[in-house]
């Protein structure tokens, strides 16, 4: 089973939200739906970065890691050849809200 680490956006105030999931486009309805906390007082989440990690230790390090990435460096992360957004992939739905 693959494990993912995402980063969301919220175009209206400027926040990214960054996180781990089994299932990203579940967790997306999630953070658009209300049922995440931090998320929660924001809507219209997109997700604009998603990368598949083999185990869940491996997933977890990467997401504490870029937890602590300035805004610059996500920025270079979301347009990095890693991110499994892009046409084809079977992602780019996770785009819209």
């Amino acid at each position: 089973m693959p494990f993912f680490v995402y980063i969301i956006s919220n175009d209206a105030n400027n926040k990214l939200y960054k996180g781990f999931s089994e299932n990203p486009k579940e967790r997306l309805l999630h953070h658009n739906e209300g049922k995440s906390t931090y998320t929660s007082t924001y809507n219209n989440w997109r997700m604009v970065f998603l990368a598949e990690f083999p185990t869940k230790s491996a997933a977890l390090c990467f997401e504490k890691k870029i937890k602590k990435w300035n805004r610059k460096s996500l920025a270079n992360l979301i347009v990095s050849s890693i991110n499994l957004i892009n046409p084809g992939s079977g992602f780019e739905s996770l785009v819209i809200p």
